[in-house]
């Protein structure tokens, strides 16, 4: 059912924190996420580690492919079950799964260059298993998480690897993309956080300092890896103190200097392992990441489409329907909490060449209002929402409303539409086109489909 349980009133700004905030998750929370068991675990190579689990979703396929590499500062330590949880999630909407498994740090043939080789090797694999499982080859996305978003961005870069290089093979595995996890993108500048987190594991995994193999550092850091030449989303928490903002930015500041088709998106509110728990509010991040690099690149490149004021959406968790008042002075934008679970309105003023910050509009905050529509003479904003009319029960629908604009540029107080519109079940996303008809979506029982305009 499209209606949700109300909330409170929204009395400010700080109030803003406490609708969104939740417990930052950690390894423990990680590994306890409900997770199928693999359709199957297959070999890739002929060491112990050398394997990968394979998850398929229901239906005949074929099926976009995620190739999931876990982190845990390349050490022995942590295994592909730190993913189990996404790759289940992962499947269960739509995807197949790939979830590798590596030599790492502490196991025999781990490091340099048995780690890169591993991921290398397993990732090619999936052309052997695309003979016995139904595989999208054309749509494979490579998803790793810190240590493991550092291998996924390494992975797109074998094509350019110098052919005498350790780590190059043969005719290595197109992929559609990579998103990166709070991912680390520069080996050497992680190096000197020696004592926090993987910093001190970095020399491990090559085998020595910059100073002493500058050739490994070349071959395996992503920021010397530039341009890749494949599309990257990086996602990163702005609490993340292990791999945190200011780590990742200037690898995207590069890439974008070469051209490469590379962004930055930052989970508000997220730490380090958010980004790898189906259940947390950043989830939804990682879910359109894997689904716009899984479109065709014509399609998601095409234009120049880019964040509109993405410096006044970073304080919520979500932000839609975008509508511009017909003079252009004033945006009035639906935000909604993590779980979707309340939302409400909020308006933006032209101020001299920008826009001024978002204010909760003067209508809006005690019930879910959402999907904000202008008259096409601007003195009237329709907008659905669930606050009660006559006759409603406990359990409220959503229907349209309206304001009107009063005399001293305010708005009027919210009035329903109507019996004629407002029906039994829920109505919303109201759109009106430029003669003043009202077009919007309505669930009826005698409905054509389940939802109808």
């Amino acid at each position: 059912m499209y209606s949700l349980r109300s909330c409170c009133l929204v009395l400010g700004w700080l109030s803003l924190s406490f609708l969104f905030a939740q417990d930052p998750v950690g390894i423990p929370d990680v590994m306890a996420l409900p997770a199928s068991e693999p359709d199957g675990r297959h070999l890739y190579g002929l060491e112990a580690l050398q394997y990968g689990d394979l998850r398929l979703p229901e239906g005949e396929g074929p099926f976009p492919v995620v190739v999931i590499i876990h982190g845990g500062c390349w050490l022995k330590a942590y295994d592909l079950h730190l993913m189990d949880g996404m790759a289940t999630a992962l499947t269960e909407a739509g995807y197949a799964t790939w979830n590798l498994e590596y030599r790492r740090v502490g196991d025999e043939g781990g490091g340099w260059p048995g780690t890169f080789r591993d991921v290398a090797a397993g990732t090619d694999y999936l052309r052997t298993l695309a003979r016995r499982f139904p595989l999208d080859l054309e749509r494979v996305v490579v998803v790793g998480h810190s240590a493991g978003g550092h291998l996924a961005l390494w992975l797109a870069s074998r094509p350019g690897l110098p052919t005498d290089s350790p780590l190059a093979g043969p005719n290595p595995l197109p992929v559609a993309g990579v998103v990166s996890l709070a991912g680390i993108t520069d080996l050497e500048t992680y190096l000197v956080r020696e004592g926090q987190a993987c910093g001190a594991n970095v020399d491990e995994l090559m085998g020595g300092l910059p100073e002493t193999v500058p050739d490994r550092y070349r071959q395996a850091s992503p920021i010397a890896r530039l341009p890749l030449g494949v599309r990257q989303i990086l996602i990163t928490g702005d609490v993340d103190h292990i791999v945190p903002l200011e780590h990742v930015a200037p690898y995207v500041a590069k890439g974008e200097s070469l051209g490469d088709p590379v962004v930055l998106r930052e989970a508000v509110g997220a730490g380090h392992f958010e980004l790898i728990a189906p259940t947390s509010y950043a989830w939804t991040l990682v879910e359109e990441a894997i689904q716009e690099l899984m479109a065709p690149a014509s399609v998601a490149l095409a234009g120049t489409v880019q964040p509109y004021l993405p410096e006044r959406w970073t304080q919520f968790p979500q932000v839609r329907d975008l509508a511009v008042a017909p003079d252009g002075n004033s945006l009035y934008v639906t935000v909604l909490s993590y779980k979707q679970d309340f939302s409400f309105i909020v308006r933006l003023d032209r101020s001299g060449n920008g826009w001024s910050a978002p204010q909760i509009a003067a209508f809006s905050g005690h019930y879910r209002d959402l999907e904000p529509a202008f008259s096409p003479d601007g003195q009237r904003l329709y907008f659905a929402s669930n606050r009660p009319v006559a006759g409603d029960g406990p359990a409220k629908d959503f229907d349209i409303w309206y304001v009107d604009r009063q005399a001293d540029g305010s708005w009027s107080d919210p009035l329903p539409v109507g019996p004629a519109v407002n029906g039994p079940g829920d109505d919303f996303f109201p759109s009106v086109n430029s003669a003043g008809d009202l077009y919007f979506t309505a669930t009826r029982e005698e409905g054509i489909g389940k939802e109808d305009i």
